[in-house]
Order: structure tokens, then C-alpha cells, then sequence
């Protein structure tokens, strides 16, 4: 089993222990798996070890049974090779982890020359979708919306064509310090069956590992959860006290048979 979640600009990834450099004959989803954070060399590095420790607190009491702890960075002119920090326990694997993170930080000679060359997080993500066994691995939601003062929007609707589970991600504004985001709402119903519900999150709420947030960006597993073939309508109510942009995502364990719009 494994979990990707894309928390702007860091990355979480959680993969199969079995899938490893060194490989093993047999592979199945009840494998312990390896808790894997991958973090831009651009970051300051408080932000990182804020991010670990909410993280992982989080994992760490995850009903995934997860093996060992590995650490890697990005945006380094040198491309660094995942480091695996293998232990007799999860939790002193971790704690390897974060002491690793901590001896090595960041590498401002390793950052790139020049400010127009992008980020190569895509190269993480393309090694990342070559394993098996995704755990949540279908994007089925792409909204990247244009937010200033208080609103409502009504979105696109979504058909679900059979009982599936879904991963909100939402990053609440597209830079990494949220400046303007006040609170929003996304909410769901269904005329058919007469449902409802919601996804609520303030300002306060951000940063926080209980929400399930770090920097700017919010994760749920509830939402819509375990929701019966039929279709979505989807609101967002809004209040930014700036013009930015709001970028929700939603994944599945199931795909999807068309492709999901481009999102500029």
C-alpha cells in the first residue's frame, strides 16, 4: 500500500517497504511500508522540520503498518538518492530520519545557478508513479480557481459511477505562506438521496498536524467518503482578503475514464 500526498512546495510519499533497492521476491498490500519525505532544497529548513514533526506524529499512530522512515531532496543540482534509515522499530526510525534532516539541511551551493530553472519535484513524482500498488493514485478533481474577497462558486459537478473513497487535497493559496486565505467551505450534495456535506477550514487552522495541515495546504479522507454512484454538486464559499488562487484536488481509488481538464 501507499499514500501519495502533495503538500506544496514539499512532497509526503509513502511506498511499499518491499520496494526498496534491495528488492525483494514478493510483494503483496499488507507489506509494511516506508515512510518517505521529499523536500525542496529551496525550502528554509524550519519549515521542513515543522512539516516532519506534524507529519509524522500523524503517521506514526497511521492504521498502515509502516516499516522504516527514508528522507531525499530536490531541486539540488546533483540528484540525491533516497536515504533509507533502517531501525528495529518505526519510531527509532524516525527519529534517525529527523536527525539525518537535521545534520544535513539545506545545501544553498546545491541550488540552482538561476531562478528561471523549475523545480524537478515532476522527476520524484515520474519515479514515484513507476511503483505498484498506489494507494489513492487517481486523480479524479482538478480545480485551480481565481479567489478575491467573499464569494461563492458554484463547480463542476462529478458523477461517481460506482461506491469509491476519495483524497481531498486542497492548498488554500499559491504561494507557501498563506497571506490573504481567511476560511473557505467546499461543500457536497446529492439530490437523490437528499446528502449533504462539508469541508470546513479557517486560517487558524493551518499548520496545524490535528487538521491534517501543513504550510498552506489542508488533506482529507472524509470526504465524500465511501459515496454511492451517483452525481455531486460542489460548492466552494470563500473569504481571502486578497486576489489568489485556491487549487483543490481530489484522488481516488478507482480511475476515471476520461481526461480531467487542464489546469493552468
Amino acid at each position: 500500500m501507499k499514500l501519495l500526498i502533495i503538500l506544496l512546495p514539499s512532497l509526503f510519499l509513502t511506498v511499499n517497504g518491499c520496494l526498496r533497492v534491495r528488492w525483494t521476491d514478493k510483494c503483496s498490500p499488507t507489506d509494511p511500508s516506508t515512510f518517505l519525505l521529499a523536500y525542496s532544497n529551496d525550502l528554509d529548513y524550519s519549515d521542513v522540520q515543522g512539516i516532519y514533526r506534524g507529519w509524522g506524529e500523524q503517521f506514526s499512530v497511521s492504521e498502515i503498518d509502516y516499516a522504516v522512515a527514508a528522507t531525499v531532496r530536490f531541486d539540488t543540482k546533483t540528484k540525491e538518492d533516497v536515504v533509507f534509515h533502517d531501525s528495529d522499530t518505526f519510531g527509532k526510525s524516525q527519529i534517525a530520519a529527523y536527525a539525518h534532516m537535521n545534520e544535513q539541511q539545506m545545501d544553498p551551493s546545491q541550488r540552482f545557478d538561476s531562478s528561471e530553472t523549475g523545480s524537478d519535484v515532476l522527476d520524484t513524482l515520474e519515479a514515484f508513479s513507476m511503483l505498484t500498488n498506489i494507494h489513492f493514485p487517481y486523480a479524479y478533481l482538478s480545480s485551480s480557481l481565481k479567489v478575491s474577497g467573499t464569494g461563492k462558486m458554484v463547480l463542476s459537478s462529478i458523477t461517481i459511477p460506482q461506491q469509491m473513497r476519495f483524497l481531498l487535497g486542497i492548498s488554500v493559496q499559491s504561494t507557501v505562506t498563506p497571506e490573504s486565505f481567511q476560511n473557505l467551505t467546499l461543500s457536497w450534495s446529492n439530490s437523490q438521496f437528499g446528502t449533504s456535506g462539508s469541508f470546513i477550514r479557517n486560517r487558524g487552522e493551518l499548520d496545524q498536524p490535528w487538521y491534517y495541515s501543513s504550510m498552506n495546504s489542508f488533506m482529507d479522507l472524509n470526504f465524500l467518503y465511501n459515496a454511492a454512484p451517483s452525481t455531486y454538486e460542489l460548492t466552494l464559499d470563500y473569504s481571502y482578503s486578497m486576489e489568489d488562487t485556491v487549487l483543490i484536488r481530489m484522488y481516488s481509488d478507482i480511475p476515471i475514464d476520461h481526461w480531467l481538464p487542464y489546469q493552468d
